[in-house]
């Protein structure tokens, strides 16, 4: 996983001002390697927790952990400066903690902590950084509507230019005239908004919250702690990169750039996430592990 992160300092911007992809001469794609490392950092917090199960808010095993979130966050945002990739990490943190059992006072220490801290990492932020979260609060930072507010005021002018039916696919105005920027990836549900509606919005919603749901549910299911935790790790990825592409286009999250799950064009993210639902799957047909077993049988449900 280290070693796909040291790659990132020789990759290309995309026109999006993070060093996030790698081109390989012949190759006629690019790969984001800290798309790839989501789901290995997701095996690596299980494997990491597991280990640590039966003292799982002791210091020492709080510490071990978020060495090593710490560690991949800060490569992540050094290296690329993808403020929405590093914020995946966090929320694959947070969620696998919550339900691995770690006490609640870990979590109230933590946001205590961060709450005496914002004003330095809010030193460390540039300002288009800064304007993006200011604009959630304050339209007056861009009054005119020309800068920071532009793309949320053309994102909810498509989501909302679809009715309760749409316009039809390929067939929505700003969308086909390209005054939709990102359409095919960070702003793809304001363009389904235009195309296909409320009611195919509402559709889509409940397609993805289905599959976070069936995560949760294999999870619960599994007598396996570490295999537990992956599920739950996945459907955190899932949930956070949903809250925040929804939320970008209507305006009450700020612009970081993340992908909408199985929706939004872009193989690494595409490919990733198969392989998590891969492993979910490979939990819900091995709950319980096999290490007690004299030999393998098939889950007969």
């Amino acid at each position: 996983m280290l070693l796909l992160l040291m790659l990132i300092p020789f990759g290309t911007d995309n026109n999006t001002g993070n060093k996030s992809w790698l081109h390989f001469p012949g190759f006629p794609v690019n790969i984001q390697p800290a798309e790839i490392c989501k789901m290995t950092y997701i095996v690596i917090m299980a494997s990491v927790m597991s280990s640590h199960q039966n003292r799982i808010s002791h210091p020492v095993s709080v510490m071990h952990m978020v060495f090593h979130l710490g560690l991949l966050v800060g490569l992540n945002m050094v290296l690329s400066g993808d403020a929405g990739v590093s914020l995946i990490f966090v929320f694959i943190f947070i969620g696998m903690a919550f339900a691995g059992g770690v006490s609640l006072w870990w979590f109230a220490l933590a946001i205590g902590g961060i709450a005496a801290m914002f004003p330095i990492l809010w030193q460390f932020l540039g300002q288009y950084q800064r304007n993006r979260i200011l604009i959630l609060f304050d339209p007056k930072v861009d009054p005119q509507g020309i800068n920071e507010r532009y793309h949320s005021k053309i994102n909810l002018q498509s989501l909302t230019g679809g009715g309760l039916t749409g316009q039809g696919l390929f067939n929505g105005n700003r969308t086909q005239s390209g005054a939709l920027f990102a359409q095919h990836t960070d702003y793809i549900f304001s363009s389904m908004g235009e195309e296909i509606g409320f009611i195919g919005c509402v559709c889509i919603m409940l397609a993805e919250l289905a599959i976070i749901a069936r995560c949760v549910y294999v999870g619960v299911r599994c007598q396996d702690y570490m295999r537990r935790l992956v599920c739950y790790g996945a459907a955190s990825a899932l949930m956070f990169q949903l809250m925040i592409n929804v939320g970008m286009c209507i305006g009450v999250m700020p612009v970081i750039g993340l992908t909408l799950p199985l929706i939004s064009y872009g193989g690494s993210s595409v490919v990733t996430i198969f392989m998590m639902l891969g492993l979910v799957s490979g939990a819900y047909a091995r709950p319980s592990s096999l290490s007690h077993e004299r030999y393998v049988q098939p889950y007969r449900g």
